[in-house]
């Protein structure tokens, strides 16, 4: 790794989304974002649905990243997320579509109340960050 830089690694179940070297790090965290330049302290912390930003050199790489985990160790940040993208490939019309699905879906149980409450804060954030980018 170069002097005064992070490794990044942003991962999912399915692959590795982003692995690289950046200057600077914002996490989302689930009680708001995080920042981290390289020497920050040692971290563990949950994440929240939303916007991951990093930079390299000049470049901002922006994702999407849902729940999961965030550590900072020696200059390394990992993020493992149950899901993770680029926010490029949010669709705003499939936002959309998932948010009006999500609202109309009926729940007759407490799971099932749960789950549409989730689905429904999933994509409100989603479609927050497709009409935004």
């Amino acid at each position: 790794m170069s002097a005064g830089k992070l490794s990044l690694s942003i991962l999912t179940p399915e692959k590795p989304i982003f692995q690289g070297e950046v200057d600077f790090v914002v996490l989302p965290l689930h009680d708001g974002e995080l920042g981290a330049y390289p020497l920050h302290a040692p971290l563990l912390g949950k994440l929240g649905q939303g916007e991951l930003r990093a930079k390299a050199g000049e470049t901002w790489h922006r994702y999407y990243v849902g729940r999961g985990f965030a550590e900072i160790a020696d200059d390394v940040v990992t993020v493992l997320s149950d899901e993770a993208m680029l926010l490029s490939e949010l669709d705003p019309e499939a936002t959309l579509s998932e948010l009006e699905e999500a609202r109309s879906r009926h729940a007759r149980t407490a799971e099932e109340i749960d789950s549409r409450l989730a689905d429904m804060d999933r994509a409100k954030v989603r479609r927050r960050l497709a009409i935004r980018k």
